[in-house]
């Protein structure tokens, strides 16, 4: 059994590899079916680090009600010394690190932790949800991608869409979240700086191909502001699909806490205005799968 209001530690081995992963039921959880949200860290981070020192979900979680899962990517050798030899990366497509040159199934690595969580713990199957930072905003796009059946909606922060092969088996609404300064993964596309130097399209364009996929056929409309940031919804989509730029923002958590934002190079600030885990939640919130 697992412990309510209480983060454990855990392995779990998938195609030969031991992995590790955080799971936290709520605090009032009682056995009711309940919701779980995938938290996926940044490249150099691990799952501990986005849940203690960067998105701050915990008490969203036992005040609504939700499960967490914080799982880790892989280093290129657990064995090593030093900060590149132990950053963690996802497999998100194009990016990032060791886990695209070893081609390391995460889809598969998330896929089984939620088998084990749902084995362990009363978890409603309608409200699973993903969410990450940069490599793991990558790779949330990718859970969504090959496994839309599992995943009612996702959250990227900070990253972008890098599977070439997308192809979900049903639409899948988008709550995307971007710094307009970000420099690492830039929101008006290119090259970024940075280790990971990623390549993506302009994060507009990301969320409009999202929207393409979503059959949205209408005009945008701002949905809702916050401080610095604004948030704009297809319109008349199958599921709904929001871009928020955050004015100013670079590669960080918006209204994150911690270490955030460390590791962003090039201009602009961490949002202290726009609360993106709040924001996350209440769109998570309002679409379980159908």
């Amino acid at each position: 059994m697992l412990p309510a209001g209480q983060a454990v530690a855990r392995t779990i081995t998938v195609g030969g590899r031991t992995r590790t992963y955080r799971v936290r039921l709520p605090s009032t959880y009682a056995g009711q079916p309940t919701p779980v949200v995938f938290a996926l860290h940044g490249g150099f981070g691990s799952g501990e680090q986005i849940e203690t020192n960067q998105a701050g979900f915990d008490p969203i979680a036992d005040r609504e009600g939700f499960a967490m899962i914080y799982p880790d990517g892989i280093a290129r050798d657990e064995t090593a010394t030093g900060p590149l030899a132990q950053a963690r990366t996802w497999n998100g497509g194009t990016c990032c690190g060791p886990a695209v040159e070893q081609n390391v199934d995460d889809v598969g690595f998330l896929t089984a932790v939620l088998d084990e969580v749902e084995a362990d713990a009363c978890i409603d199957l309608d409200r699973v949800f993903s969410t990450g930072m940069s490599n793991g905003a990558i790779m949330s796009y990718r859970f969504a991608c090959e496994r839309a059946d599992r995943i009612a909606a996702i959250a990227p922060v900070a990253g972008s869409m890098l599977f070439p092969a997308c192809a979900p088996s049903r639409q899948v609404p988008l709550f995307h979240v971007h710094g307009t300064l970000d420099a690492n993964v830039p929101y008006d596309g290119g090259t970024g700086c940075g280790v990971g130097m990623v390549v993506t399209a302009a994060i507009p364009e990301v969320v409009a191909s999202w929207a393409v996929r979503n059959e949205c056929a209408g005009p945008p409309s701002t949905v809702f502001t916050e401080g610095n940031g604004t948030c704009v919804s297809s319109g008349g989509c199958a599921a709904e699909t929001v871009l928020c730029s955050i004015d100013g923002g670079n590669h960080s958590w918006p209204g994150g806490e911690g270490n955030n934002g460390a590791g962003a190079c090039g201009t602009g600030t961490v949002s202290a205005t726009f609360h993106a885990s709040e924001a996350i939640w209440s769109f998570f919130r309002a679409h379980p799968r159908d």
